[in-house]
């Protein structure tokens, strides 16, 4: 039983290391996205940004949520008094079709892929962590992408894409992701 054992510790990890967020989903799209807004504020904890990101120790962390907002209440209050590296942790909601402002974590919405591709590239090279829903048989399109198996909310990370906004993934986060597409041999660790 080395599978069964190794899955167990695995996912007691990732409740330990996100604040025991249940994973389990039903049917309620409610209960999937409360368990994503509880990654999306934690997230956080486990990236490196640049050092000129933020001005100052105080400047807020923005988590933005381009396109139609589907966590309601979930995120604000998972965010609420929180503090990443002395960094506040604000939500900002944007619609797709504005300029997209100065967003840490970035959070798209939209089931239209061109406007998703769009958002996207427009925080590509910038130090931004990119976060979409996995839509069945498509890539993964940001530097997260959510996934739902087995009826557990899960994500994959995408190290390329980390590296070209120059951002860096701690190991903790990495090994809770269902998958890791791995840096190209070209590009900075």
């Amino acid at each position: 039983m080395p599978f069964h054992r190794s899955y167990l510790l695995a996912t007691m990890l990732a409740c330990a290391i996100l604040g025991a967020v249940s994973v389990r989903v039903v049917a309620d799209d409610s209960v999937e996205y409360a368990v994503k807004a509880a990654y999306l504020s934690k997230f956080g904890i486990y990236v490196t940004w640049p050092n000129s990101t933020f001005q100052t120790s105080d400047d807020p962390l923005n988590i933005c949520v381009v396109g139609e907002d589907p966590f309601g209440a979930a995120l604000d209050q998972a965010v609420r008094d929180k503090s990443i590296n002395t960094h506040p942790v604000q939500v900002r909601r944007v619609s797709a079709y504005d300029p997209i402002p100065v967003c840490h974590i970035l959070y798209v919405n939209d089931d239209d892929d061109y406007t998703e591709q769009g958002v996207l590239e427009s925080a590509r090279g910038r130090a931004v962590l990119t976060v979409t829903d996995g839509r069945g048989d498509l890539p993964p399109s940001g530097v997260v992408d959510f996934v739902v198996v087995d009826n557990r909310v899960r994500f994959t990370i995408d190290r390329d894409a980390a590296q070209q906004n120059g951002l860096k993934i701690g190991s903790k986060l990495l090994q809770l992701a269902l998958n890791v597409k791995q840096a190209s041999a070209g590009a900075r660790p």
